[in-house]
């Protein structure tokens, strides 16, 4: 068969498709893609029938005794390539030199991929080996397969497959011995794990590092797709460099030379289509179809019909802008915008606010028709992405000084956002404190103090705000938590003769730093104000400290001193403001909220139905929570379903009280997904922790505790679905984020380590186990936790066979079952005894632990059935 070179690009290009389809779905695509031209339509057939025929030959029964060996002596190919009997055919057992078949994994447009394993006893490990199929060995393609073989022996990374070795078969054909990599396509893992825009963003820069290392070893990769980049426990491995074309020319020609055209036509450049020379830039513009892919679940062009209507739609039609594909309904047989977004964690309408501006204008830049249009480099895509997850502004976008602030406040939104509420917040109070002074009609000096109050805290946000415009900051393109803190702190000692008015500072200054995540600095500053003001029990700042301390306190786990700060400010409050104030109905739920958390339901309940009574009085914001207290009691009580109601009212009122959900409606959201966990409903719940992740992340940034909170919460829920590796990133994740000596990262480890053992990463479970059990073995609040802890480490080391370190956790955790625990918990700690008696050659004492009563406890993961923190 003779093909010019442009119809030879033709035929490739539906025949590589065509073998991917079964053959009851050819004709149509042939159909579609041949579009009346039945002179292209038989040089494909034809094509197709060699193929057919080979994989025939091939499959017949009987075959030819003596295997691979003995079929290829039977003589050379026939002519043309075209195959003449089954000799090429591999089947378990065969052997290619040094390595045996073991089956068959998949086949291309080009080659078969075979699972082998070394064979000579050199090393045990099992490869993918290449091999060109039958019908498909022209001189060409002969030539682009030893280019493939050489190519990938220069490209060592941690992200390409490694070349291992090579050879020909006895027929002449070359094969090569490739690392095994397993995984899934990066789209699929993507959606699979539900990974949000941001990690989706960090994997996809793993892909660049490859591109870019290929790169500047003169290698272009020619057909990057999702299909050639497969993820495996979160480690992107780049494949098929079959068709990558080598920049340095070892003739001495054109170093831009057209080597060869296969492609795929949806990632494939326009000049690609066309068939002109190709530089590096075409690997950065299937970059940018990728990223779209990732981003919205679409590609950007919906190519169909023939090859010159595919050749027209990417060479002139503009792709859509990813945030506009957002709310679109996708391809036909595609998933509707909903299905989309929910596999990116968030809804159609928040996947359009987070795709609109920076990352538009990244991918569009990537997928510009002339390659001058596009970013000139990998590096140059790639940086551009850091750019904007670290919030910092993108070449790709036009500047303005508008964009360069808006920006700069979007970076450090959590600081200037949180910052002004506080202040903002001390600012009204005190002029409303003013007002009713005057409405009191008290004395002069109490209405100026006030007065004063207000001035102090206008001058508070208007100089925090000066020093956070970008302009005056000089190059510093970022304003982290203790700098932000530190100004507020700057003049202080200017008040020293004016103890409430620096009580009031402090106060706020405490407020900005336990939104901001420093709960060391919080509690000091909200001390020092409560020390200031102690010889003035009625004055209302005092309740202001006391109300914050408690709260510190709380987020500490410090139940018993929070509740005694909380009940102090509840009578300073109650003493000093009319019955109807506002401010008592928010001390009442702080102290509700402790008291739950100490497991007093009986002394929380009665105060969250007294608040429900009044109702009507109270703002949205104070119906939310109280309804959101009353979810978490029948939480605890083992009402899920009442709990769920309670829990979606409370993100209603919430949303209806801001106009969106605000990082209070995303703390609700934390308590619907445990009430969804409780009713079975494992994947509603994993989409309500993601939102909630989703809304903290935006108020606060990443590195705030309450993120941390939220992979926690997602490592739980992917747990209980026995994905082990997704439980294990995002728990992972958790423990990394929770700053040193806090209890949610000593609960992160202990679920790390359930998950971890789950997966048979036994050394890594007990690490994980030690550490959280040294943290509680310092508590005395959570007896149950150090129970369950000395139980799984002690269920680790009898798998890892450390009998002898195995024996006192489990004695220690024994003991405290026998007087504390309730009976599935004691259930299982006696069969996990039962099994160390059993490894220890005691079976008669085995026998007698495994004596339980009543019926099996749930598998729950947890050894103590419920002792998890």
């Amino acid at each position: 068969m003779s093909l010019g070179t442009g119809r030879w690009r033709q035929v490739e290009s539906i025949l590589d498709q065509a073998l991917e389809l079964p053959a009851d779905q050819r004709v149509a695509l042939l159909d579609r893609a041949c579009a009346g031209d039945e002179g292209l339509r038989r040089d494909v057939e034809r094509m197709l029938e060699a193929c057919d025929l080979g994989e025939g030959l091939f499959e017949a029964p009987g075959g030819v005794e003596g295997g691979l060996a003995a079929a290829w002596s039977e003589g050379p190919r026939e002519e043309g390539g075209l195959p003449g009997s089954h000799r090429d055919r591999l089947a378990p057992g065969d052997r290619l030199g040094a390595y045996r078949v073991l089956e068959l994994l998949g086949r291309g447009g080009m080659g078969a991929v075979y699972l082998a394993e070394r064979a000579d006893g050199a090393f045990d490990r099992r490869v993918a080996l290449k091999v060109v199929k039958r019908g498909m060995d022209t001189d060409e393609i002969l030539d682009r397969f030893r280019r493939e073989r050489e190519i990938l022996a220069r490209l060592q990374h941690p992200h390409i497959a490694n070349l291992m070795d090579g050879g020909v078969t006895p027929s002449g054909l070359p094969f090569f011995v490739l690392e095994l990599v397993e995984g899934d396509p990066i789209d699929v893992w993507c959606d699979r794990h539900r990974l949000g825009l941001e990690a989706r963003l960090r994997l996809f820069l793993s892909v660049c590092d490859a591109v870019r290392y290929a790169h500047g070893a003169l290698v272009v990769h020619r057909d990057l797709k999702p299909g050639n980049i497969l993820v495996h426990d979160g480690e992107v491995k780049l494949l098929d460099f079959g068709i990558a074309r080598l920049l340095e020319d070892r003739e001495g020609g054109d170093a831009t030379r057209l080597v060869d055209r296969r492609l795929t036509p949806e990632y494939a450049a326009p000049e690609q289509i066309r068939g002109e020379p190709t530089t590096t830039s075409v690997d950065v513009y299937a970059l940018g179809v990728i990223l779209y892919e990732l981003l919205t679940g679409e590609r950007p062009h919906r190519l169909e019909g023939s090859f010159a209507e595919i050749e027209r739609a990417v060479s002139e039609v503009e792709p859509r802008s990813p945030s506009t594909v957002a709310l679109q309904e996708g391809e036909p047989h595609g998933s509707p915008p909903v299905a989309r977004a929910e596999a990116r964690g968030v809804t159609p309408r928040l996947l359009r606010e987070r795709l609109r501006g920076d990352l538009d204008c990244i991918v569009l830049r990537a997928l510009g028709k002339d390659p001058s249009r596009r970013y000139n480099s990998v590096e140059a895509l790639a940086e551009d992405i850091e750019r904007h997850l670290a919030g910092r502004t993108v070449r790709a976008r036009p500047d303005s000084r508008w964009y360069r602030v808006s920006t700069f406040v979007r970076r450090n939104r959590t600081a200037a956002l949180l910052a002004a509420l506080a202040a903002f917040g001390l600012l009204g109070g005190s002029v409303a404190t003013t007002i009713f002074a005057l409405v009191a009609n008290e004395e002069r000096d109490r209405r100026q103090l006030e007065a004063q109050r207000a001035v102090a805290a206008r001058d508070f946000v208007v100089g925090l705000f000066a020093e956070l415009d970008p302009d005056r900051l000089q190059g510093q393109d970022t304003f982290t938590r203790d700098p932000l803190i530190d100004l507020g702190t700057r003049n202080l000692d200017d008040l020293e003769a004016q103890p409430a008015l620096k009580a009031s500072v402090l106060n706020t200054l405490g407020q900005v730093a336990f939104n901001l995540g420093d709960v060391g600095r919080a509690e000091g500053f909200f001390r020092e104000a409560y020390e200031l003001l102690s010889d003035a029990p009625q004055e209302l700042e005092v309740a202001t400290s006391m109300m914050g301390l408690g709260e510190v306190l709380r987020s500490e786990h410090r139940f018993p001193e929070a509740e005694g700060w909380f009940r102090s400010a509840l009578v300073t409050q109650r003493a000093t403001l009319p019955p109807d104030d506002l401010r008592i109905a928010e001390g009442m739920l702080a102290l509700a909220f402790v008291l739950y958390n100490e497991g007093q339901l009986d002394e929380s309940e009665p105060i969250y139905q007294d608040l429900l009574a009044s109702d009507a009085r109270l703002p949205l914001r104070f119906r939310s929570t109280v309804r959101e207290g009353l979810a978490n009691v029948r939480l605890d009580q083992g009402s899920h379903g009442e709990a769920e109601q309670f829990y979606r009212e409370a993100v209603a009122l919430r949303e209806e009280a801001v106009g969106s959900l605000d990082a209070a409606a995303g703390r609700t959201l934390w308590g619907l997904g445990q009430s969804l966990v409780g009713l079975g409903r494992l994947e509603e719940a994993e989409q309500v922790y993601r939102q909630a992740m989703d809304v903290h992340r935006e108020m606060y940034g990443d590195d705030h505790p309450n993120v941390a909170r939220g992979f926690l919460n997602v490592g739980q829920v992917l747990f209980w679905k026995e994905d082990w590796v997704g439980a294990g990133a995002a728990l992972e994740e958790a423990a990394l984020r929770f700053p040193v000596g806090h209890p949610n990262r000593a609960g992160a480890q202990h679920w790390l380590g359930l998950a971890e053992s789950r997966r048979g990463r036994l050394a890594l479970a007990e690490s994980h186990f030690r550490d959280a059990l040294e943290f509680y073995l310092g508590r005395s609040d959570n007896p149950a936790v150090i129970a369950s802890l000395r139980a799984v480490l002690a269920r680790t080391l009898i798998d890892r066979g450390a009998f002898e370190e195995a024996e006192p956790f489990l004695r220690d955790a024994l003991a405290w079952q026998e007087a504390h625990g309730n009976p599935s918990s004691l259930q299982n700690i006696r069969r996990i005894l039962a099994d160390w008696f059993e490894a220890t050659g005691r079976p008669d004492s085995a026998a007698i632990y495994r004596e339980t009563r009543g019926g099996p406890p749930p598998d729950s993961g947890d050894p103590l059935g419920g002792g998890l923190p």
